[in-house]
């Protein structure tokens, strides 16, 4: 962690962005920084989401840390925006609403030789049903096994 904050301290960019508060790390003082919360599940529902009381101090004073460094602090929805207000103590101003949309490469693809090229080259046999998820496992992704 500590080589990721000299890292930019070395690099000094303009901004740093952190995709997600849970890969944030701590930045040299006076970096400006944009920090992207998903949402406030962690602090409304601790124990779906981290473990032992310990887990929760820490989680605390990272997003603590995180939220007092950031100037601006992305989110996913209108919904997460007014937890991160309400819970986190965010004021709406420094929140903004973005989309979390993959870019066009993942669209599914229509071209049939490429699709069985790729089957073939991971292991997926021919004409297979499959499906890709993309998130955690946690109580609170609700889940299950079909």
């Amino acid at each position: 962690m500590l080589r990721l904050t000299r890292a930019v301290w070395r690099s000094a960019p303009d901004v740093f962005f952190s995709p997600s508060v849970y890969t944030y790390f701590p930045l040299p003082p006076g970096q400006r920084a944009v920090v992207t919360v998903h949402d406030a599940i962690a602090e409304r529902f601790p124990e779906l989401t981290l473990p032992s009381p310990r887990a929760r101090l820490f989680w605390r004073l990272k997003v603590g840390l995180a939220l007092r460094q950031a100037r601006l602090v992305l989110t996913v929805s209108d919904f997460a925006a007014g937890e991160i207000a309400e819970v986190l103590g965010i004021q709406k101003g420094r929140i903004r609403v973005t989309s979390e949309a993959p870019a066009a490469e993942y669209a599914p693809s229509e071209d049939k030789k490429a699709i069985a090229a790729l089957a073939a080259r991971v292991g997926v046999p021919a004409g297979a049903r499959w499906f890709t998820y993309v998130g955690g496992f946690n109580p609170h992704n609700t889940w299950m096994p079909s």
